[in-house]
């Protein structure tokens, strides 16, 4: 029988974790549930499958697009809005969905349901593809008879989330381009035609030109050990993208990050505006303040930011307030300190919540414009640089032939 290891909060919102034996993923977080245990995480121990289909996908691939997440949430809040049963809405927008990997989720959802499950516990048979904070949003829903203003609220976030990233990698897109060219350029440079002057210059090593000798080392280096050097490369990312799954390497690389000049600022605002969002919309949608921490806390990228949650949490736990807990947090500005005290103190924390994720997503805009202004024509200095050193290493030969002769 597998082993599931778990995280769950009780019935006080106090963490517990441990392992448990069950047939399938499903009993175990029925078993937990009957125990009176709200399940953050579950996974089992010798590996888990993919949630739609069982099959195993790399880490860093989506399953899913963001923009069909949200057209899927945004018709299922308009059908069951408009008083159309949860499963003939489900049924309804089965085929609309394009993704081969959602449609076959959402079948599956939609059969569970039509058992008499709920939408959220079918939901969660899926954490590939319908992350912990759709899964606690709709069990808000169903709990308080809300589930199409919940799924309102969800679709928003999503897309307001889809539209930032979007931006980012839009921006993100001519720099790289322009990075991928002057590779292949100097590759081409440094394979085709540089062995070729090479052949021509064999009598001539001693007097050549120390620009044309350092060249003509680099091309031969690279026509002997490229492979290997190509191999040691892919070796290495594997072994960083391993690394960074780690507990410890994802904390020394956040705190690399948070370390640079101008990459740092965009990071810290990257996070603090996700969590003010992500937080904001559980909050909105009815979750308890330590589950919506907690489910934040594990949808966050920034290691760093995760802990601060759970220190955070801890403070909120023994009867302080969230702005007390971020007191000591140097993630934080103190204008979020004094947003966030004075959300607390009105009754209005999800709306500054949101307005501070609207500060820093703005900045985080402004930020990524700026950036991207500056590496473009750094990119293109440093282009023109190495290709105009291979022209003048090439050249020089040439212009120096009488002498050379």
């Amino acid at each position: 029988m597998p082993e599931f290891m778990y995280r769950a909060l009780d019935a006080a919102g106090a963490r517990t974790s441990g392992t448990m034996s069950a047939a399938s993923r499903a009993t175990a977080m029925n078993d937990l549930a009957g125990q009176g245990l709200f399940v953050t995480r579950i996974a089992e121990t010798k590996g888990e499958e993919d949630g739609a289909g069982g099959k195993w996908r790399l880490p860093f691939v989506s399953a899913v697009p963001q923009s069909e997440m949200v057209l899927l949430i945004r018709r299922l809040a308009t059908l069951v809005g408009s008083g159309i049963p949860l499963v003939e809405s489900l049924k309804a927008i089965g085929g609309q969905i394009e993704s081969p990997v959602l449609r076959h989720a959402m079948g599956e959802v939609k059969e569970d349901v039509q058992q008499g499950q709920g939408l959220s516990h079918a939901l969660s048979k899926h954490p590939r593809i319908f992350s912990q904070m759709t899964i606690s949003m709709v069990r808000v829903g169903e709990t308080g008879g809300i589930l199409p203003s919940v799924l309102e609220q969800l679709a928003d976030f999503t897309e307001r989330d889809r539209e930032i990233r979007s931006e980012v990698k839009t921006a993100l897109a001519y720099p790289c381009l322009v990075l991928v060219l002057a590779l292949a350029v100097v590759v081409f440079l440094m394979t085709a035609i540089v062995p070729k002057l090479e052949a021509l210059f064999s009598g001539m090593r001693a007097s050549l030109p120390v620009p044309t000798v350092m060249l003509l080392a680099m091309s031969s280096f690279a026509q002997r050990y490229g492979w290997l050097c190509l191999l040691a490369l892919l070796a290495g990312g594997v072994a960083t993208t391993y690394w960074l799954r780690t507990e410890r390497g994802a904390a020394a690389y956040d705190r690399a990050r948070l370390r640079l000049p101008v990459l740092g600022n965009l990071v810290r605002r990257t996070a603090i505006g996700r969590f003010s969002r992500s937080l904001g919309a559980l909050v909105r949608g009815g979750v308890p303040l330590m589950e919506a921490l907690d489910v934040v806390k594990h949808i966050m990228s920034s290691e760093t930011m995760t802990q601060a949650i759970d220190r955070m949490q801890t403070c909120v736990r023994k009867g302080d307030s969230m702005a007390r807990g971020l007191e000591n947090e140097a993630l934080f500005p103190d204008m979020v300190r004094f947003m966030i005290s004075s959300g607390e103190e009105s009754g209005h924390l999800d709306d500054m919540l949101f307005r501070i994720a609207d500060v820093y997503e703005m900045e985080t805009r402004n930020a990524v414009r700026v950036a991207i202004n500056l590496l473009a024509p750094l990119m293109i200095l440093m282009v023109a640089a190495v290709v105009g050193f291979i022209a003048v290493a090439m050249l020089l030969p040439i212009f120096q032939i009488n002498t050379l002769l």
